[in-house]
């Protein structure tokens, strides 16, 4: 099982394009693909902060803070996308158990040059 999520800083497009390009890949006819697809459940969400990308933020979400930066503390008023995801994680981990194996966080860089992971 896999989660995977983009989009966390409105101001990283890029991740969008990524995510989109992954589930693309993810229901063509390739053959890895096909393997992927036979050997994972894939959980995906393609944009974590959409009210922070309709408002035009760089970084925030409407609330004005980093939604990256909240993971512990979780306020389900304030941050309704981590809450929901933090409790979706814990579903996935309870459910699956020892098949929850991957979880991918795609960002994009303004100033790193091709792929890039930290």
């Amino acid at each position: 099982m896999a989660l995977i999520t983009g989009r966390i800083h409105p101001g990283e497009p890029h991740s969008s394009f990524v995510v989109e390009g992954l589930i693309k890949f993810l229901l063509s006819d390739n053959l890895e693909a096909n393997l992927l697809r036979n050997s994972f459940i894939f959980y995906i969400v393609p944009m974590l902060n959409p009210d922070g990308v309709v408002a035009g933020n760089f970084r925030t979400s409407f609330s004005g803070k980093d939604l990256n930066r909240q993971f512990n503390q979780l306020n389900k008023y304030v941050f309704p996308e981590i809450s929901a995801l933090h409790d979706l994680a814990i579903q996935l981990k309870h459910s699956f158990r020892s098949a929850f194996r991957f979880y991918f966080d795609f960002h994009a860089d303004s100033s790193k040059r091709g792929l890039f992971c930290y």
